[in-house]
């Protein structure tokens, strides 16, 4: 069960479409972090789930929240995404 704070600030996050200083969505941070709520609520806010982040950035790796979950351990995270449609063949 998502918290309807966890939520709100999904909805909030998703409408100012910020990202941090490396060119990061929220989506693709939570995911990192392995945070399953807010994953979800961003999915459930309108989330681009297969956003690499600001490709001119140089910091940016262009992975993509799938990749970086899977690569952290957050095997919730990635069923979650997988079952919401990431794409597994993004990037050639």
């Amino acid at each position: 069960m998502i918290s309807t704070e966890v939520r709100a600030e999904a909805v909030r996050m998703v409408k100012e479409g910020k990202r941090n200083s490396e060119g990061r969505a929220d989506l693709w941070q939570a995911a990192e972090a392995g945070r399953l709520d807010l994953v979800a609520a961003l999915l459930d806010a309108g989330a681009s789930i297969d956003d690499t982040g600001d490709e001119a950035n140089s910091k940016n790796s262009g992975s993509t929240p799938l990749e970086v979950a899977s690569y952290h351990g957050h095997d919730k995270v990635v069923a979650l995404l997988l079952l919401g449609g990431a794409g597994v063949l993004y990037r050639t």
